[in-house]
């Protein structure tokens, strides 16, 4: 998130515009992506998860859609539960990606869009080498 205070990147030891702190998407999904609307759930290194917690964009017609439009496009049921496929170089630091999916988490449990505890960021994510 380009919206991270500095003092918390500064305590990763990562800078704002530093790969580490950088997936580059397209801008539709970083909106939904900025309101914690999906997240990234780091499973390992260099092993990634899509997980759609808004429910509107998974059951609604009118918002199931990421690009495109009614039976043409991409839907965000098509990349729910799928893997992130990142460059060989330059990935997302596991760390920030899981703070980012701890805040959202709460944040959609909060909301009612999920049920408490039913998305959990995984232990991989507070183990990774990045940002020690």
């Amino acid at each position: 998130r380009q919206q991270w205070p500095k003092s918390m990147l500064a305590r990763f030891n990562i800078g704002l515009h530093k790969p580490e702190n950088i997936i580059i998407m397209q801008p539709q999904l970083e909106k939904a992506f900025d309101k914690w609307q999906w997240v990234v759930l780091p499973e390992g290194p260099d092993d990634y998860k899509i997980h759609v917690l808004y429910p509107q964009f998974l059951n609604d017609p009118m918002q199931q859609y990421i690009t495109g439009h009614a039976g043409q496009g991409i839907r965000w049921q098509d990349i729910h539960g799928e893997k992130l496929k990142l460059p060989a170089v330059n990935h997302p630091s596991c760390r920030l990606c899981g703070f980012h999916a701890a805040l959202a988490i709460r944040h959609a449990e909060v909301a009612e869009w999920i049920a408490k505890g039913s998305v959990v960021v995984p232990g991989t994510a507070w183990d990774s080498p990045t940002c020690d």
